[in-house]
């Protein structure tokens, strides 16, 4: 209770925007309408200044291309190079009275720090330990994709929902998180990204790590508005996933506050009673009124937009839902069925994503609770929903479970529980062969890009090598040109003698 009632007090971040209009009106110098347009322009301005770091961040990168250096990319490095700060003042800043200068002296750009980074062995995923104002932490995880790179963003420390299968859920809720602090995770994970081997930038958010996103409703609208908004972040809200086991109030105001913003269902058991084993907190939201709240959410946000176009058509009225499959528990064939009559009212609406259980930790080490299903089930399972009932059916292809950072294993486990608990490496699926990064570059081994300077030195390699051939051929084209130009003025000279003499 200590830690939350911490956490009421006002983040002294200028990219939260609610926060910099509440402290202006708390201060009396201006009225609401007025504190929101400076607090706006307040936050976009500490924005501005997050883009030059950032390209500090490139510039720094590629000088060491540059130079060719050949200390390896350590993540240590990389990290070291996130914290450093350019020096922001709102003292210099345009637009922004002078009455308000001494208000945020003591206000910085971000409200949290980066401490660790644990990379997976295959360099795709990479779990951030954040450090928030007061000393909480929370967890984010980066999942690289060829074509995308993902960001998984807790919105509380803990959570109070008590999933069974999810380490977070041991915690309990001790904090919400503000707007600023949800914001401060996509630009920690994007400094990192720029600073690293192969420069990337999050192009997609999902807000299923630590905490239940609907439990902190305004800090969440507030965070994603910010997102989406095209003078800061500028993400499609089409790239930004919401999810929840099923808080229905919320659910039913989302697509209005939030148009375009993709929710996600945890849903877990096809009934109420086998949904509260899995939740125990699952008593409080009925199966048939959180099923109702999907159609009403579907409904609202086909309604709220203003203009549709082809895309749109492809993109909107589906909801995702998530399946998280416990063995023994509600895997078998006669729950799929069940399943499939739950959510066949809805099959052409709805995406089904089943999530293969990850094993957790605790405070002890590996928390025993559950088992993985075997592949058999797994696809049984599919095979039933998708083949059998025609409902689109996904299995999740994990990644990050040796740094728990697969869905179910944020929890911020000290590295003393993980040392002494029993091996998880025995656990895990055999990974893809072909590796798609190399460990220790971070670079993408299916496109691989080297610097400038190294790409125009191998085109010099590569005209020298083949200079004498290509001065052969073009020896052996010269010839044959001009033997064709003696043999065509020849057979001319012969055709014209011969006209001249049938003349005569």
């Amino acid at each position: 209770m200590a830690a939350a009632q911490r956490r009421r007090q006002r983040v002294k971040c200028l990219l939260d925007e609610d926060a910099v209009r509440e402290h202006i009106i708390q201060s009396g110098l201006f009225e609401e309408e007025k504190a929101a347009k400076h607090a706006a322009n307040i936050a976009h301005l500490a924005f501005l200044h997050e883009n030059r770091q950032l390209r500090v961040l490139e510039a720094w990168r590629e000088q060491r291309e540059a130079k060719d250096d050949e200390e390896e990319w350590s993540m240590k490095l990389a990290m070291e190079r996130c914290k450093v700060e350019q020096e922001f003042s709102l003292r210099d800043a345009p637009n922004v009275p002078k009455v308000l200068h001494a208000l945020f002296d003591d206000w910085n750009v971000l409200a949290c720090k980066l401490v660790h980074i644990h990379e997976s062995d295959d360099f795709v995923t990479s779990k951030l330990l954040i450090e928030l104002e007061d000393g909480n932490q929370v967890e984010a995880v980066v999942l690289r994709h060829n074509k995308r790179t993902t960001l998984c963003v807790s919105s509380q420390v803990g959570c109070k929902m008590k999933c069974t299968f999810c380490a977070t859920g041991t915690l309990g809720e001790r904090a919400n998180l503000t707007s600023g602090e949800i914001q401060d995770q996509l630009i920690l994970a994007n400094r990192y990204l720029k600073s690293s081997r192969e420069p990337r930038t999050v192009s997609n958010v999902v807000l299923m790590g630590m905490g239940e996103p609907l439990n902190n409703y305004n800090a969440v609208v507030s965070a994603c508005q910010a997102m989406s908004n095209t003078a800061r972040f500028s993400m499609s809200p089409s790239r930004i996933t919401l999810s929840t086991v099923g808080v229905v109030n919320r659910m039913k105001t989302l697509a209005r506050d939030l148009p375009g913003v993709s929710l996600a269902l945890s849903l877990h058991a096809p009934n109420q009673e086998l949904r509260q084993q899995i939740i125990p907190t699952a008593s409080a939201y009925p199966l048939d009124k959180i099923m109702e709240a999907v159609q009403e959410h579907l409904e609202t946000g086909t309604a709220s937009r203003r203009k549709r176009t082809a895309r749109d058509e492809k993109r909107e009225g589906f909801v995702m839902i998530e399946y998280i499959l416990l063995s023994g528990v509600n895997d078998t064939p006669a729950i799929a069925h069940e399943l499939a009559a739950l959510l066949g009212p809805l099959k052409d609406q709805v995406k089904l994503n089943l999530i293969p259980y990850n094993p957790i930790f605790n405070a002890e080490g590996l928390a025993k609770t559950f088992k993985p299903p075997t592949s058999d089930d797994v696809e049984t399972f599919q095979r039933i929903l998708q083949k059998d009932h025609g409902i689109f059916t996904t299995v999740r292809v994990e990644m990050g479970q040796d740094v728990n950072g697969a869905c179910g294993q944020l929890a911020c486990v000290s590295e003393q529980a993980r040392d002494e608990a029993v091996d998880i490496e025995d656990l895990l699926r055999e990974r893809q062969a072909n590796k798609l990064y190399d460990r220790r570059t971070g670079a993408n081994v299916n496109k691989k890009r080297r610097p400038a300077h190294e790409r125009r030195a191998t085109l010099s390699q590569r005209i020298q090598k083949h200079k004498t051939p290509l001065a052969i051929a073009s020896a052996l084209v010269l010839t044959s040109a001009l033997v064709a130009t003696y043999f065509y003025a020849t057979s001319s000279s012969s055709a014209s003698s011969k006209t001249q003499e049938r003349v005569q």
